[in-house]
């Protein structure tokens, strides 16, 4: 009897493992079926079948981009766009403003006081440098409407820093603008009650017909700035008039603005990707559309004004870049490019 329960056992035993093997060599025959065919789904779709890499050079920067198709009708593209840090020089002049919001045009007077004041050359313009400071991420999907032609419709989004411009004066207008900073303290101080309740050193306080001469003299002058724009101011009437927008160095001893966009900028445009003649690996083309900055870009100063919405009659060029990017709730995009088919 030990036998023969020993005999079942091992038949058991080997028809069982042999089952096993049976059932894994169907389903690994099954799953490598469904490999093979969603393989060749692939291939005869052309999805993901090639992989470019691509550069761009244009209105959006310098950029770098991976292209795939996911049907031989829809390509897509991810990479980055660098705007190079180029600079623009702006010059503005300095200019002292009264409180009725007329300007003193006596500058040498001024210049001299200040130095007197400061120890420091005033200089009577102030130079400001921008630059651009984009950088995005991009991922846009191309559309052929004819398979066998390289011209393509494309949507999308472009996604980075909000700030896409800076603007601060140049190193070699810090001694100036401290003038003016000191200069434009000393100027509250004197117009106020500073000077009557504060020592001037120790225990000695200045006698009030002093203060009263020093307060007329500094109202004749009046507060040093560079006139930007105007604000407009209406009266209870409805009256409308102007008053100057005086920009004055912050606490820092600095003027600077930035330039602000929505991070996430949609994108639409046509372009063509067309093979060279004589080498298929190589493609060259173009990208034309518009990048959507989510309404006028705001223009603002270290003190907080947006030139772009709180002032007018913004001056110089830095008036022209504003009327620009407010008539235009778009940027402009332009790139040619470049790609190498990798597989």
């Amino acid at each position: 009897m030990k036998r023969i329960a020993l005999l079942v056992l091992g038949i058991s035993l080997f028809i069982g493992g042999a089952s096993a093997q049976v059932v894994y060599n169907f389903k690994s025959k099954s799953v490598n079926q469904d490999s093979i065919k969603v393989g060749n789904a692939f291939v005869r779709h052309d999805i993901l079948n090639h992989l470019n890499i691509g550069l761009n050079l244009g209105s959006s920067g310098v950029g770098i981009d991976v292209q795939s198709s996911i049907t031989k009708y829809v390509g897509v593209r991810a990479g980055i766009d660098y705007m190079p840090r180029f600079n623009s020089t702006i010059d503005f002049g300095l200019q002292a403003y009264k409180g009725d919001g007329s300007f003193n045009t006596d500058l040498d007077r001024m210049q001299e006081f200040m130095k007197t004041l400061t120890g420091y050359e005033v200089d009577q313009e102030v130079s400001i440098i921008g630059q651009p400071t984009m950088v995005n991420f991009k991922f846009l999907v191309d559309i052929y409407p004819w398979a066998d032609k390289p011209w393509h419709v494309t949507a999308g989004f472009y996604c980075g820093s909000a700030k896409i411009a800076k603007a601060v004066n140049s190193i070699v207008e810090m001694p100036t603008l401290l003038a003016v900073g000191i200069y434009n303290q000393f100027y509250d101080r004197s117009m106020s009650d500073y000077f009557i309740d504060n020592p001037i050193f120790g225990n000695n306080y200045l006698s009030p017909d002093v203060v009263m001469q020093l307060r007329d003299r500094m109202e004749s002058m009046g507060r040093m700035g560079i006139h930007m724009g105007d604000y407009e101011i209406y009266d209870e009437n409805g009256k409308r008039a102007l008053f100057p927008y005086m920009m004055e160095p912050g606490d820092d001893g600095l003027v600077k603005a930035d330039v602000f966009v929505n991070k996430f900028k949609p994108y639409v445009g046509i372009g063509y990707n067309g093979s060279l003649p004589k080498n298929k690996k190589i493609k060259i083309g173009f990208d034309l559309g518009a990048m959507m900055w989510g309404g006028t870009p705001k223009v603002i100063t270290h003190d907080g004004v947006d030139l772009a919405q709180d002032v007018i009659n913004v001056r110089g060029r830095v008036g022209d870049y504003v009327d620009v990017i407010s008539a235009f709730k778009v940027y402009p995009v332009l790139n040619f490019k470049i790609s190498y088919n990798i597989f």
